[in-house]
C-alpha cells in the first residue's frame, strides 16, 4: 500500500502470499505516479534494492531509504 502524508491511501496492490513484496514495489510506485505527484520514497531497509532505487531515480524521487547492510557487503 502506498500512502500520502497523514496515512491517506493512494494505491494498493494485493497478491498471493508466494509473491515477495519487493516484486510489487515498482508497479505500485508507477500506479501511484499516475494518481498523484510525489517526490519522496520513504521506506525501510527491506526496500534497499538497486532496482527499486533505480526506479525512484527515474521518477526523480528523493530516496529516504534505510540502508540494508546485507546489500552493501557484495558492493
Amino acid at each position: 500500500m502506498d500512502v500520502a502524508n497523514g496515512g491517506v491511501p493512494v494505491s494498493c496492490i494485493t497478491s498471493s502470499a508466494s509473491k515477495h513484496e519487493n516484486e510489487l514495489v515498482n508497479p505500485l510506485v508507477t500506479m501511484t505516479r499516475q494518481r498523484v505527484t510525489n517526490c519522496q520514497n520513504l521506506v525501510d531497509s527491506r526496500y534497499d534494492a538497486k532496482e527499486i532505487l533505480a526506479r525512484g531515480t527515474e521518477l526523480k524521487h528523493v530516496p529516504l531509504t534505510d540502508t540494508n547492510q546485507r546489500n552493501r557487503i557484495a558492493d
